[in-house]
């Protein structure tokens, strides 16, 4: 029998803090741990925002969607770093607290609070 195991480790953009214009796309790499067998998983990067009814609102207009293949990985956990690129800042008011979200279908989701500002 095999073992299927899919971990978030975490999300990294460059630096503690990263300022763009709306103008711009930002890139988000994802570290994650992976056994199992192969397979093709899809979700999307969203920026998110803290409103009152929750901390990671999505910004649906800056939602990117990915699908990746990941390679068999039987014996022992294996760390993957995603990337996703061009996600659109344009839906974003000029302001920071801005986090960011990934979410893998089927998986999960995990994210960072206050990591953007949009000028």
């Amino acid at each position: 029998m095999r073992v299927q195991q899919f971990v978030p480790l975490v999300v990294q953009i460059p630096s503690n803090s990263i300022t763009k214009s709306q103008a711009e796309a930002l890139g988000v790499e994802s570290l994650i741990s992976w056994q199992g067998p192969e397979i093709s998983i899809s979700g999307y990067v969203v920026v998110t925002q803290e409103t009152f009814w929750g901390e990671f609102d999505e910004i649906g207009s800056t939602k990117r969607y990915f699908n990746i293949g990941l390679f068999p990985s039987p014996d022992s956990p294996m760390g993957i770093y995603l990337y996703i690129s061009d996600v659109p800042l344009s839906g974003c008011s000029p302001k920071s607290g801005y986090g960011v979200k990934v979410r893998v279908d089927g998986f999960g989701e995990w994210g960072c609070k206050n990591v953007l500002t949009v000028v």
